[in-house]
């Protein structure tokens, strides 16, 4: 994960048009939740799995 894990979810937010409180909704996690894995260097599986599914792409997209 060198480009980081927060550069990686805004630039898919901006793709998809994916507000932080949709992200919130599609992810089932609090906005500070994540705001606080944005800038997380080794997140937990399961929120690589959630956010994958909510932005449709496979979780391997967020490592290098």
């Amino acid at each position: 994960m060198s480009k980081t894990l927060g550069l990686k979810i805004e630039g898919l937010q901006a793709d998809k048009g994916i507000s932080l409180s949709e992200l919130s909704t599609l992810t089932g996690m609090s906005r500070q939740t994540l705001y606080r894995v944005k800038k997380s260097k080794r997140p937990h599986m399961v929120t690589i799995h959630r956010l994958a599914k909510a932005f449709k792409v496979p979780a391997s997209y967020f490592f290098d």
